[in-house]
């Protein structure tokens, strides 16, 4: 069965496991404003691991896969300061004015993140939420693998609508996470 097939029949059932309206609720949950900011980031991030466990035997994504870890990663200012808070990684504050869509996609192709340790997210628990809403809905990791296939395309959800709906608490200012933590940990962890 090649991938187009293999998406096709198991689409249903990933829309079934993603249950959007119970992440699009517990999103929305996370925008009341009674909580701190970094309260309601961490709430998304519960929700959108949740929705991972729930897709994980429709995807290719496996411990020690790190292929998308090659490729930008669109962090805002609010998601910094709670992955800094979290990892105790240092951050650099200097100005991020790109928007979500402009972080520059070429710049960072084919190069490993700054969190990657041995081919493992050393910042698993606490990776943004750009991390926690990439899928690659086959079951061939290598069509990620961008040194081997710079050009594939991965069947994957476009999740811009959904992160969207997480602007009133992330906020619009934006840098890669290489820019944000360019040391990664430091102490090495």
């Amino acid at each position: 069965m090649n991938h187009e097939e293999q998406l096709e029949k198991n689409l249903p059932d990933v829309i079934t496991a993603m249950n959007l309206p119970l992440v699009a609720t517990e999103l929305n949950e996370a925008n009341n404003p009674t909580s701190s900011i970094g309260a309601r980031i961490v709430m998304m991030y519960h929700s959108l691991s949740d929705m991972n466990t729930r897709m994980s035997k429709y995807t290719a994504c496996r411990n020690k896969c790190s292929h998308c870890c090659h490729q930008a990663v669109a962090v805002s200012r609010e998601e910094a300061k709670v992955i800094s808070h979290m990892t105790q990684a240092v951050r650099d504050d200097t100005i991020a004015t790109q928007y979500f869509g402009e972080v520059d996609q070429k710049k960072y192709f084919n190069v490993p993140c700054v969190f990657l340790k041995n081919g493992t997210c050393s910042i698993y628990y606490n990776r943004p939420l750009m991390c926690r809403t990439h899928f690659n809905l086959t079951d061939d990791p290598s069509l990620c693998d961008t040194v081997k296939n710079p050009m594939a395309e991965v069947p994957n959800i476009d999740f811009t609508e959904l992160i969207s709906t997480t602007i009133p608490v992330i906020g619009t200012e934006f840098k890669d996470i290489r820019e944000w933590f360019p040391q990664g940990l430091e102490n090495g962890n």
